[in-house]
């Protein structure tokens, strides 16, 4: 018998499918789904289903951002310096997502992504905090965003390689929530037996986790007075920008947004845009096609600003929106579901609402300014399997990326073919960079300090 609270619970939410096949359940699977339904409320179900009737358009008195800066000061760099080496700086990566797209079975930061060496995304960036800390002298903190799909098998990882380095003290990782899915009817459906259909709830929630588990506060007693936040499919994304954070120290603002040109009207990503004097970002999927491709006498994009999700944010300022409840935003998906005879079917089209909150809905609260990167220092992201943003693609990237470091480093031009460097390379200290001054590129493929 379906216990009575959870049953009048359920008639509350007028969703009575969700109890069906509760009696071929076992005790178990009966206990989830229970835990389950309670964290259902009406409310978030009615918002859910309220967001099924409007569509996301664009503002009237949406205009192309002009006003942004550009990468190459020295003096913000140098501040930058000072502040990562004070520990006032630390850094958040998103790393929620599963490899599904890339056809790898895991964490999409367990993918083995450099050409040499292999290592996955998540040895790579702890590899590149390693470095920094031995540039700056200590230990820099960092958090990892797990979700539900991944949060044990990513510590687990962690676990078996001895966090790659890092220590404990500086590493933490904390889960970021889930969002239920419906059906095209606007209902809760059941992806598998004794399971409501969710997914994660996007990176728009992911500073409320942050704040709500503990780590802020662990950050704030330590001094930490910025947050960088990256995204683990995207390996050129810098965990440790001194001239990022220094940007933003300078120019005072809440938040700083690391940005690039955009060159194809056809690219899948955020565009940077002004409306009614403030920031934002309208996601591709939801800017008119004539808008992504309308361009000025000069040939440049009418909105020139692609958004990268790379973030500089104050401390202070999470602490101030952590309790702003997001908009939702919607995307229609080919979602598994439980059909009436209990078998879990794969639907080759989409079939059901999937639902996300994005961070950059933060941005009309706060202090907004936006930097322009060189595309090939920062921005490489792994998505697809083959093609356009595909390992071989990052890959390549990443090649070109170290060709232009070990020139910074050595003032040598390395020779054209294949190589990977030691991220120690990427925050080369004083001894490092008088070790390799006016060398060649050595034989191996692999280079170390």
């Amino acid at each position: 018998m379906v216990p009575t609270d959870i049953y009048h619970h359920v008639d509350s939410l007028n969703q009575p499918q969700i109890l069906e096949h509760w009696e071929s359940l076992t005790s178990e699977e009966q206990s989830r789904l229970v835990a389950q339904i309670e964290e259902l409320h009406p409310a978030l179900l009615h918002k859910l289903q309220e967001t099924l009737h409007f569509g996301k358009e664009m503002e009237e008195e949406t205009s192309s951002l002009k006003k942004y800066l550009i990468c190459g000061s020295k003096k913000n760099r140098t501040i930058g310096h000072k502040l990562i080496a004070s520990g006032k700086v630390g850094c958040l990566i998103m790393a929620g997502g599963m490899g599904t797209r890339l056809r790898f079975d895991g964490s999409k930061g367990m993918y083995p992504i450099t050409s040499v060496q292999k290592k996955s995304l998540f040895q790579f960036f702890s590899e590149r905090i390693k470095a920094a800390g031995r540039l700056y002298d200590r230990e820099l903190p960092v958090a990892i965003m797990t979700s539900s799909l991944n949060d044990e098998q990513t510590q687990q990882f962690f676990k078996q390689h001895q966090n790659f380095g890092l220590s404990p003290n500086q590493l933490d990782f904390y889960e970021q929530g889930n969002l239920p899915f419906l059906n095209q009817e606007g209902d809760l459906f059941l992806d598998r037996p004794g399971h409501v259909a969710d997914g994660p709830d996007g990176n728009g929630d992911l500073l409320h986790h942050f704040y709500r588990s503990g780590i802020w506060k662990k950050w704030k007693d330590q001094g930490v007075e910025y947050i960088n936040i990256v995204l683990i499919d995207n390996p050129l994304a810098d965990p440790f920008d001194p001239e990022f954070v220094g940007t933003q120290h300078v120019e005072g603002c809440d938040i700083l947004v690391k940005g690039i040109k955009r060159t194809d009207p056809h690219e899948k990503m955020g565009i940077l845009v002004r409306i009614k004097d403030k920031v934002h970002v309208v996601e591709y999927t939801e800017m008119p096609s004539n808008d992504m491709k309308a361009t000025l006498p000069n040939g440049d994009f009418k909105y020139p600003c692609g958004n990268l999700s790379l973030l500089s944010l104050k401390m202070d300022f999470v602490e101030n929106i952590v309790c702003i409840d997001l908009p939702l935003h919607k995307a229609f998906k080919a979602l598994p579901f439980v059909d009436q005879m209990g078998k879990r079917v794969h639907p080759d089209q989409p079939n059901a609402w999937k639902f996300e909150k994005f961070i950059f809905d933060i941005f009309p609260y706060g202090a907004v300014e936006v930097i322009l990167y060189p595309r090939e220092d920062c921005f490489a992201p792994l998505k697809n399997c083959e093609g356009n943003n595909s390992p071989e693609t990052v890959h390549e990237a990443l090649q070109e990326f170290d060709r232009k470091v070990f020139f910074a480093v050595t003032g040598v031009e390395p020779p054209n073919r294949s190589f990977e460097l030691d991220p120690q390379f990427y925050y080369p200290t004083e001894e490092l960079i008088k070790k390799w001054r006016g060398r060649s590129l050595p034989d191996e493929d692999y280079v170390v300090p």
